[in-house]
């Protein structure tokens, strides 16, 4: 009932509207252009013109000719072999403090890290099978250490400070 007297009023208000004012009529323009012939180019030449400023700030930066190993990292997450507290302090606020370190391992993949020897997948993952069942993170944390850090001293010193892995079998 509702929905029918409000149809019924909204038209009866449009042919009120329409019989009072006859004589208004559209005027006729000259020139008719379609808005999708002035909007693409517009879009086309703006990202286009984005693509240009950001090619041109990338050749302008004195950073990009420098090769990456000489290129600084402006990261929180970048270590300094040299402060153990620092580095011991991370693993244990993202690992827990039952974090160790395989030594041995951590050194072997350090040296092949600074020869930039390439990791023996086969091996890694042969000898990641044989690591003892709650240690096997652990084991994987000696590997990235060794790998990305390239110290072995870190590795001798986190071990020395008592974050060595204490395990029979010898990996």
């Amino acid at each position: 009932m509702k929905w029918s007297g409000l149809v019924l009023g909204t038209s009866a208000v449009t042919l009120l509207l329409g019989c009072m004012s006859p004589g208004v009529v559209a005027q006729d323009g000259g020139l008719e252009l379609p808005v999708q012939l002035i909007g693409f180019p517009v879009i086309i030449l703006a990202v286009l013109l984005s693509n240009f400023v950001k090619k041109l700030t990338y050749a302008l930066n004195p950073r990009t000719y420098t090769s990456r190993s000489k290129r600084r990292i402006d990261s929180p997450w970048v270590i300094n072999a040299q402060d153990v507290d620092e580095v011991e302090r991370r693993i244990i606020k993202e690992l827990g403090p039952d974090v160790c370190i395989f030594e041995e391992v951590c050194e072997r993949h350090a040296w092949l890290s600074q020869r930039n020897s390439h990791i023996s997948w086969n091996d890694l993952v042969s000898k990641y099978l044989q690591a003892p069942l709650g240690k096997k993170q652990f084991y994987m944390l000696s590997i990235l250490l060794g790998d990305i850090i390239e110290s072995p001293e870190l590795c001798y010193r986190l071990a020395e400070k008592g974050r060595a892995c204490r395990s029979s079998q010898r990996i």
